[in-house]
């Protein structure tokens, strides 16, 4: 015993006897041991206790805090009994690590005043309030035993203390020698389970809650004890506080891999299974390599096996795992932090450790009313921390819908609980995964589009998002900079004002100049101005918004000025649907304000602006009746043009006007008055008696209550009133497109719409978002129709074409395949400046080349071995072709005879009682495949009754002639003497997924 440590007698026991702790100064056990023999010779049984002193996660303390730290707190626990011992004498020990022992007098108070002074300086010394002490205690009433038994009496009282968070001291009781003889028990026959091989696996399924599909499951330990299933809560503890949990776990491992490699072997296709791995795993064996050889073994591919470790495991033994985990990913395993949020250090966590996903436990809502908003808050922050950092996000736990529409409003994807699937046997599972259409095999991923939530802003104590949401209306958040403004958040009832499904945000462009009238633009990067100039105030006015499927809406903004960052503006705005009240004002405004009179020096104006430019120019007066409605015009002013094609007869003009108008006199004053007084533009075509000349007249507003008009010659271009006529027989849309100034204007068949007309770029990319111009060769149309392409190739040609796919319905069909023209109508010092474009439907022309062309290929594969047939990818799957191989097969001696017995068609190819399944498979698998093509295996009935089994093999050719040209190449081969009875099983059991009811 150290110098000045002194027995209950006060007799002084000499340092060179012992062997002592040099950190701390204390007695390693062995001279402990010694020195407690000698002190206890000489007090009264009953008196003293032994205690055993231990520091929960002592471990982490040195991984967080550093090592100086962790032998500081050790000096000072040291310090702390040898004040005791000094105090009322005893005896004091310092084992390992953090493992102290001390024999004083048996005083709860003296206990409980030790437990006090320790745990309240490691709070000052490390701030971890995980980590505190527990101290076991055994009175010394039997003097006879030997210290070391004395010592494990005291360290069964500690492993209780340190299980408890209300009790950290506890007091040996012989009842605890019972609890360890059970847990002995436990461990006897889980040895004896393992040997007999009583352990399996149930796999809870982990589920989408956006899709209603499975994307993988968790694999859960079940022992089945002669018949009886044995709750894993009453042997996964014992086992991990005895260390033994590590066969157990290989065991489960090894099962997971068996199952998975029988589920391929049998022709399914799995979701990734994955299993625990515990901190004890990792300390005990070699896991990357036990895991490497496993799947190696059975030839399982290591993306179907993910590792699930507590976050528990990375703060108690860090490198280590850390380690570990950078073994697992680089042989291809994934990794799942599981508990995430509920341990010691979230952020130290993720800032050391590459973790493919995180499970966080629904637990947090498992509280009292006045609890759960903080629980709220927590889980928020937690799955917030995780999206931010790009990392998905599963929620174990989920119960009841409550918490569903909980996940809902976070934004959370992915889910596991009893609420969707319990831990499923083997059986069940099977029977579950077997119908592929309930699955997803794209992995869990990360949302990208993510909803404004409301509550980061706003108290979300006295406010839900739906709430908040529905008070401001429809909101959104945008980003200026370099002068293009974009969109970043937007909240569902912005998706609803501009007509996108909040489940397909993806349709809606990001650009906010895509979806405002070019017109309106210079207002709208004025409020932004304003907005920013008059932070923290805001901007309000009145823009158009173009909705995806082609209203104009009237809208109110009110913008502000949120921050600034990298020469990014951020503003936050409302916006307000004002179209029925807009337009009920504009009339009233309109009956009460007439325009204003041209003066001579007005006069004198427009002769020097427009007397001598190269088109005809003129201007007219609206004249409004008492009711405010346009009831005649007076032309004000023409220039030099328009007067050599009329003739400078104003009649004539007048009359030509009309015949733009096709005589209709109030349709004429309706659209001149929308011209004058509402700011729209029109397009019209006359032919000049006088000149002979096919002209366009353009009509818009010069200022409030007068309509300017100019007029082209166009002969060249033949669009005229009589040959417009003939040719839009065929033509669906005529444009006018200014090349240089990035503008188009729809001239047929309607040149008011304000969808057609503005930002060319714009205007393309709105035909794609609203289904006009069909998705099929995407790239290359928008190749073609970009405006540096146009602008390339018409600087050497005076034309360029393309086919492509377009929106019919207008006449009565689908869609149909149109020749697009763009030919140049104007160039400026030989640059291509305007060009008018033309969409003509050529549907008709090229249906029967295209199948001609199809059967010529097919009938060069006449001669093929094996069997080859080609059918329509609609509705009715007419085979078009079969070759003599196909014959055999069915045992048919004419293709009228094969034809007859499967009624021309796939679907009366395909075993009634497999077809199902086989034509769900095809078009799964054409969807997911980037060749289109597809292998299916399915039974035929012969000629002669005979079932036969054949391999299929398709590929779907799309055709540049639209969807109704598509067909199907199909190679089919005989296997009934190749396919195996458990592939057989696999496909005939099911085929009872697939029956449409």
């Amino acid at each position: 015993m150290e110098k000045g440590i002194t027995t209950g007698t006060g007799n002084a026991v000499g340092q060179a006897a012992f062997d002592l702790n040099p950190l701390t100064g204390l007695h390693y056990m062995r001279s402990f041991m010694q020195a407690a023999r000698i002190y206890l010779e000489n007090v009264q049984p009953g008196a003293y206790a032994m205690a055993a002193i231990d520091i929960e996660h002592f471990r982490m303390i040195n991984t967080f805090c550093g090592r100086d730290k962790g032998d500081e707190l050790l000096i000072f626990i040291s310090n702390c009994l040898k004040r005791n011992i000094k105090e009322y004498g005893g005896v004091a020990g310092h084992f390992n690590g953090d493992d102290f022992c001390i024999i004083m007098p048996f005083q709860l108070e003296i206990f409980r005043a030790l437990w006090d002074e320790i745990a309240v300086n490691m709070g000052q010394l490390n701030g971890i309030a995980h980590s505190l002490p527990a101290i076991g205690i055994y009175t010394l009433d039997d003097l006879m035993l030997e210290p070391e038994i004395m010592y494990d009496r005291a360290t069964m009282a500690l492993s209780y203390a340190l299980g408890s968070h209300m009790n950290r001291i506890r007091i040996y009781d012989p009842n605890m020698e019972n609890s360890l003889e059970r847990e002995w028990q436990v461990l006897s026959d889980v040895k004896a389970a393992l040997e007999n091989d009583e352990f399996t696996f149930y796999a809870q399924p982990q589920y989408d809650i956006t899709t209603r599909k499975i994307v993988g499951a968790e694999a859960l330990v079940r022992w089945i004890h002669y018949g009886k299933l044995i709750s894993p809560g009453v042997f996964i503890p014992v086992l991990e506080k005895n260390g033994s949990i590590t066969p157990l776990d290989q065991v489960v491992w090894t099962k997971v891999v068996e199952w998975l490699k029988s589920w391929i072997t049998k022709g399914y296709h799995p979701v990734p299974i994955s299993i625990n791995i515990s901190r004890l795993d990792i300390l005990t064996i070699d896991v990357p390599n036990f895991l490497i050889n496993l799947t190696d073994t059975y030839q399982v591919p290591r993306k179907y096996l993910k590792c699930e470790i507590t976050e528990s495991a990375y703060a108690e033994d860090g490198q280590r795992v850390i380690d570990t985990v950078k073994r697992l990913q680089a042989a291809g395993f994934q990794l799942m932090m599981d508990d995430f949020g509920s341990g010691y250090s979230s952020l130290n966590t993720l800032k050391s450790m590459d973790v493919d996903v995180l499970k966080i436990d629904m637990c947090f809502l498992e509280m009292s009313a006045e609890e759960e908003q903080k629980g709220i808050g927590i889980l928020e922050s937690v799955v917030n921390m995780a999206r931010l950092l790009g990392i998905p996000i599963v929620l174990e736990g989920v119960e009841n819908q409550h918490h569903e529409n909980f996940m809902r409003n976070m934004g959370c994807r992915y889910a596991q609980g009893y609420y969707y699937f319990k831990p499923l046997p083997i059986n069940q599972l099977e029977n579950l995964l077997a119908d592929e259409r309930n699955l997803d095999f794209g992995g869990m991923c990360v949302k990208q589009v993510e909803a404004l939530h409301t509550r980061e802003f706003i108290d979300g104590n006295l406010f839900t998002d739906t709430m908040v949401n529905n008070i401001l209306g429809a909101a959104a958040f945008y980003d200026i900079y370099e002068n293009q403004i974009q969109i970043t958040r937007v909240n569902e009832q912005y998706f609803q004002l501009v007509g996108v499904g909040t489940n397909d945000p993806e349709n809606y462009n990001k650009k906010l100049w895509d979806h405002v009238r070019d017109d309106d633009r210079p207002k709208l990067f004025s409020l932004f101005e304003q907005a920013y100039d008059k932070r923290p105030g805001c901007a309000d006015g009145y823009i158009h918004l173009l909705r995806l499927d082609g209203k104009v809406l009237w809208v109110y903004m009110k913008i502000f000025f949120l921050r600034e960052k990298n020469g990014h503006k951020m503003f936050y705005c409302s916006l307000v649907d004002v179209t029925s009240f807009r337009e009920k004002e504009e009339i009233k405004w309109d009956i009460g304000h007439t325009a204003g009179e041209f003066t001579e020096q007005e006069q004198d104006k427009l002769e020097r602006y427009y007397g001598n430019i190269p088109c005809g120019y003129g201007l007219a007066k609206i004249i409004l009746d008492p009711s405010g409605a346009p009831n005649d015009y007076e032309i004000i002013y023409i220039n030099h043009e328009m007067a050599k094609t009329c003739g400078g007869d104003i009649k004539l003009l007048r009359h030509l006007i009309m015949k733009a108008f096709k005589d209709d006199q109030k349709d004429l004053f309706t659209k001149a008055y929308q011209a004058a007084y509402r700011g729209e533009t029109l397009t019209h075509y006359a032919y000049s008696s006088i000149s002979s000349h096919y002209l366009q007249l353009t009509l818009y507003q010069h200022e409030y209550g007068y309509v300017a008009c100019l007029m082209r010659d166009v002969t060249h271009m033949q669009i005229h009133e009589g040959a417009l006529n003939s040719m839009v027989l065929a033509y669906r849309e005529v444009y006018f497109l200014h090349l240089r100034d990035n503008y188009c204007r729809m001239i047929y068949p309607d040149a008011n719409g304000l969808m057609e007309r503005g930002n060319y770029a714009a205007v393309v990319n709105r035909h794609f978002g609203t289904g006009k111009i069909l998705k099929y060769d995407e790239d290359n149309v928008r190749k073609f129709l970009s405006l540096d392409n146009l602008r390339t190739v018409l600087k050497t040609q005076d034309s360029t074409e393309y086919r492509y796919r377009r929106s019919a319905k207008d006449y009565g069909i689908e869609d149909e395949w149109c020749l697009t023209s763009v030919t140049i109508s104007e160039r400026e010092r030989g640059i291509p400046k305007t060009a008018v474009i033309t969409i003509r439907s050529i549907d008709n022309i090229i249906k029967d080349e295209e199948e001609k062309r199809h059967l010529r290929m097919a009938q060069s594969l006449a001669n093929m071995s094996d069997g080859f047939f080609i059918y329509r990818a609609i509705d009715d799957e007419r085979i078009l072709y079969a070759n003599p191989a196909i014959m055999t097969i069915f045992g048919c001696n004419t293709m009228d005879e094969f034809m007859t017995l499967v009624n021309g068609s796939f679907k009366g190819l395909v075993h009634p009682d497999d077809l199902n399944r086989v034509e769900w498979e095809i078009q799964n698998q054409i969807h997911h495949s980037e060749g289109n093509m597809d292998y299916v295996q399915y039974r035929i009935i012969r000629k002669d009754g005979e079932v036969r089994w054949l391999d299929d093999c398709g590929h779907l050719e799309n055709s540049e002639w639209g969807e109704e040209h598509r067909l199907f190449y199909v190679f089919v081969k005989d296997i009934t003497d190749q396919i195996t009875d458990i592939q057989k099983e696999k496909l005939l059991n099911s085929n009872q997924f697939y029956q449409k009811s």
